[in-house]
């Protein structure tokens, strides 16, 4: 359906006067304007019901199904009461009822969450409803309503959120990463590679001796399946192409999901009950797929990640030592406190980055950039609809170790973190001190002097005693500082990194300037 609209400046009986002609700036403009006001599906009823939150479709949120996303919504919102709101089949009287239940008073603060998780769910467990939205082609979703401008728009005004939702899963559906998006949003997975356990799959078809291990790292979950794009590659007829999954969660738990195949998933001879829902499993449960005679004994590896951890530990009570060194607190300045955010999803609230951040120390502010300039960016309902956030903490130390987060995904994506207001300088500095740390992460026989200058103010503020004592920590087979080779040169600071064999150190073809 279309929906003409009617533009600021502009009365009931036509254009306002020259006043208004000024305002049609292109011919190109209005012809986007027209496309956007009369291709645009902006009423969920008819051929597109599908897309309303009221639409009949099992939907599993929270631990359990229910039959619509008005459903699942509602009993999130109203969790004390989500034994009675789950059976009442009348939408109308589901609305009613849930009026008078006590509202849950983490709504506001993750309703936005909520909604896409149910949405997710319903579009990936049914094929046809994926289907459906993904000839909608490229054009704007927008739910109009009399009452909500949140979800959707009042007299086309409102957030749309539900409308916003719909539009990144169809181009989620088109890119072919609707599954994976499912994955890494519905599910707590693990995030960081050095936290993933490794996964052995010890392959041998029944009634045979012969065992072929098949070893799983790297990431947080794995596709089994016939197309030859999947982890785990099986190609037995009753197999389908994308079969079924292991998901790696926060903590080290398996789950097994298995894919709406066509032929059933089997976790120690037993078919899963429900497709999409993860079942754990442990060493030595044993997976199978469909008709095949083959047979997978899982083995969950953890021992990588334990040695992560102690050598992280290790790490920590160094930086800890270090960080305790004497420095002026006058120095301080915002740029050593005050951190950008990248990359967010634009549904990510303040709640989920003081989640993410919360645990590295004392946040004085999150700012979230508006599209909007009524919400303000310190608005408690501001989302990330920028993708963009400024994070203020109140101690700089703190700061520096929440730059560690970079490449974590938050609400799905994974987030770049870095300095805000840096000078020049600063990012130079910066990056000098990564293409450093990366030559000598990548190639440890590398052998090279690197040449570093900067301004004494950076070296006080954000390079010592961190920065380079960083480096030479993460790299200390082959790297050492001397103290002898700080030394003050026209007013700025000059530094040497020498391998700690640095015969060759002097040729000038091993001299690496990056500033």
């Amino acid at each position: 359906m279309a929906t003409p609209f009617t533009p600021a400046g502009a009365g009931r009986g036509g254009l306002a006067g020259a006043g208004f002609e000024q305002m049609l700036l292109t011919p190109a403009q209005l012809a986007a304007a027209a496309r956007c006001m009369y291709t645009r599906i902006d009423s969920f009823t008819g051929e597109y019901k599908f897309l309303s939150l009221d639409y009949p479709c099992m939907v599993f949120f929270q631990g359990r199904f229910f039959p619509s996303a008005r459903h699942a919504l509602l009993a999130a919102r109203h969790p004390k009461a989500v034994d009675e709101l789950s059976v009442i089949e009348d939408i109308k009287t589901l609305k009613k009822v849930a009026k008078e239940k006590e509202e849950d008073p983490d709504w506001t603060r993750l309703r936005l969450k909520w909604l896409e998780h149910i949405q997710r769910d319903k579009f990936r467990r049914h094929a046809d409803l994926r289907e459906k939205l993904k000839n909608t082609g490229g054009r704007e979703l927008v739910w109009l309503n009399n009452a909500d401008s949140f979800f959707g728009q009042v007299h086309n005004r409102g957030q749309n959120h539900l409308g916003r939702i719909l539009m990144e899963i169809r181009s989620n559906i088109n890119e072919d990463t609707e599954l994976e998006s499912w994955i890494v949003i519905c599910h707590d997975i693990e995030t960081d590679e050095r936290s993933v356990p490794i996964l052995k799959l010890l392959e041998r078809k029944e009634g045979e001796t012969q065992v072929t291990e098949i070893v799983l790292k790297g990431k947080s979950f794995y596709r089994l399946g016939k197309l030859p794009d999947n982890d785990l590659v099986a190609l037995n007829p009753s197999i389908s192409r994308r079969h079924a999954a292991l998901v790696v969660l926060k903590g080290g738990s398996v789950l097994l999901i298995d894919l709406k195949s066509k032929a059933k998933t089997f976790k120690n001879g037993v078919a899963l009950e429900n497709d999409h829902v993860g079942v754990q499993v442990e060493t030595n449960d044993i997976i199978s797929m469909g008709t095949s005679r083959r047979q997978y004994l899982l083995e969950i590896d953890n021992t990588g990640i334990l040695d992560y951890l102690q050598r992280r530990s290790r790490e920590l009570r160094k930086e800890i030592a270090m960080l305790e060194d004497d420095f002026n607190p006058n120095s301080i300045n915002k740029s050593a406190t005050r951190l950008f955010v990248g990359g967010l999803a634009y549904n990510t609230s303040r709640y989920d980055i003081c989640e993410l951040f919360g645990p590295v120390g004392p946040i004085v502010d999150v700012s979230l950039p508006q599209i909007d300039r009524a919400i303000p960016n310190d608005s408690e309902d501001a989302f990330a609809v920028r993708g963009i956030a400024f994070i203020e903490f109140a101690d700089r130390k703190d700061a520096r170790t929440a730059l560690e987060l970079s490449g974590r995904h938050l609400c799905g994506r994974p987030i770049t973190v870095n300095y805000a207001n840096l000078t020049k300088e600063e990012r130079a500095v910066q990056s000098a001190l990564l293409g450093v740390h990366f030559l000598y992460t990548r190639d440890p026989t590398f052998l090279a002097s690197v040449s570093l200058r900067f301004s004494r103010r950076i070296f006080d503020e954000l390079l010592f005693p961190f920065s380079l004592r960083k480096i030479a920590q993460d790299t200390a087979a082959l790297v050492n500082i001397d103290s002898e080779m700080f030394r003050q040169k026209s007013g700025s600071w000059e530094a040497y990194l020498f391998p700690s064999t640095s015969s060759a150190s002097q040729d000038p073809h091993n001299l690496y300037t990056f500033l």
